[in-house]
């Protein structure tokens, strides 16, 4: 099977052959300038103050970062399966929250916001999702990052942009802490989790006294590779780094994106998603038919997640290492 599911990519021969080189020990001088590197490259391409790496899912990354600035009430903008993992992360920890839903298949709006946070005024974080893979909606996070900064600027915002991240430009102007990994728009396999932090968000982990030990960001401060990290994964992500060009990767994958809408759409498929992703592609496929129908042809796509399991599937378009042709011809076949 080819791989175009919403996470993990499919491995390419280049990555593949990358990962099989020698594992090098993570005390050692020539793993010490890769990290090096993949640290410097990202914070090129997301230039906050700082990034620290885990060897942990997406999932991992985002528990690291409530733990690790352990607020006292969450306010949870949930529109689907990942969003609500914030929500279930921060009970885990005893962690008080006020969950705002709506519909899975559109953002939050900003009325939504300011009214939660008027009639809650103990919320010190906020937490949303760049793009909800459960439905495949972007979230409007620009516009609601600057209005919960402009009704309180103490308020940290936790960003999850692990479906986000490297698929399109990331305004991180209002964003505190911002959580991506390795499977998606980077094409490695899963493993490795990031954090970046802005330059209060770094200030404040320094005071705070984290919910966790071996998550706990408070462990890279003066150890950037505190715990052992993967070498394999920071040698495939250099190649990633140096060969793929992040700015032009999210204007080939806007493109596929579009190529797919139209596509679908002469077929009488439509979109999901009100305010639709480009790199989660959810359309409404009753009973997974046209999912079905790509298994036939050895191309495997995601369902949809949660409750939309059988009402919809979705497609992973994350860009230069994927052979997207071989998905599109797929389509036009059915």
């Amino acid at each position: 099977m080819t791989l175009f599911t919403a996470g993990p990519a499919q491995l390419s021969p280049q990555i593949a052959s990358v990962l099989s080189l020698p594992t090098l020990h993570h005390r050692s001088k020539e793993f010490q300038e890769i990290f090096d590197f993949c640290h410097n490259h990202l914070l090129q391409i997301c230039p906050m103050q700082e990034v620290f790496f885990l060897c942990c899912s997406g999932s991992g990354a985002m528990e690291s970062a409530i733990c690790s600035f352990s607020p006292r009430h969450l306010l949870i903008l949930e529109n689907g399966k990942f969003s609500s993992r914030w929500g279930e992360i921060a009970k885990n920890f005893s962690i008080s929250t006020t969950i705002l839903s709506c519909p899975w298949d559109r953002s939050h709006t900003l009325e939504e916001v300011k009214k939660a946070l008027k009639e809650n005024p103990n919320i010190d974080g906020v937490c949303l999702c760049g793009v909800e893979s459960s439905g495949g909606v972007r979230e409007k996070y620009e516009e609601i990052c600057k209005a919960i900064k402009e009704h309180d600027p103490s308020i940290l915002t936790f960003l999850d942009a692990i479906a986000l991240f490297g698929s399109e430009h990331i305004e991180i102007e209002n964003i505190d802490v911002l959580v991506a990994s390795s499977q998606k728009v980077l094409g490695l396999p899963v493993g490795l989790g990031m954090v970046f932090v802005s330059s209060r968000a770094l200030e404040i982990l320094h005071l705070r006294s984290p919910l966790s030990y071996y998550l706990a960001l408070q462990n890279y401060l003066t150890h950037p590779i505190a715990f052992s990290l993967p070498s394999h994964l920071f040698l495939a992500l250099k190649f990633v780094l140096k060969h793929i060009d992040l700015m032009r990767n999210s204007i080939l994958i806007k493109k596929r994106f579009e190529e797919t809408r139209e596509l679908l759409a002469s077929k009488g498929v439509a979109l999901y998603s009100k305010n639709p992703s480009f790199s989660i592609i959810a359309f409404d496929d009753p009973q997974n038919s046209i999912k079905t129908a790509l298994a036939k042809q050895n191309i495997l796509i995601s369902s949809g997640g949660g409750y939309l399991k059988n009402s919809i599937s979705r497609i992973g378009n994350f860009g230069g290492f994927q052979e997207y042709q071989i998905l599109l011809k797929a389509l036009q076949r059915i």
